[in-house]
């Protein structure tokens, strides 16, 4: 696997972490209300 790759790859993971966080973070605001 190349540099290019693993830098995708990263990116990929990264923008997964943040949507699944964001998920949680919205699931606990309608739990909230």
């Amino acid at each position: 696997m190349n540099a290019q790759e693993g830098q995708r790859v990263s990116k990929v993971q990264f923008l997964a972490t943040i949507e699944q966080h964001a998920l949680a973070v919205a699931n606990a605001g309608l739990e909230q209300t």
